[in-house]
């Protein structure tokens, strides 16, 4: 189990998944800061056979390559 914060800073978080992406992880869980600006990092996890899972205070859009995406409120 990998785990870290991106404190909602949106580049902090791309940094993570940059990383994560180079390690041999099974799945992807994402508490999205953006998920608009992350959806070409669930595309290259897909792409390599990872699962997405998503949440969030937005929904992905239909295309999106995740498993599912749960909404937050705010």
């Amino acid at each position: 189990f990998l785990n870290q914060s991106a404190e909602f800073d949106m580049t902090t978080q791309q940094t993570q998944l940059e990383n994560f992406l180079t390690q041999d992880i099974d799945v992807l869980v994402v508490n999205a800061v953006d998920i608009d600006a992350c959806v070409e990092y669930f595309r290259q996890a897909v792409d390599k056979g990872i699962p997405v899972f998503c949440c969030g205070p937005t929904a992905g859009k239909p295309g999106y390559p995740v498993v599912t995406v749960v909404v937050s409120g705010r």
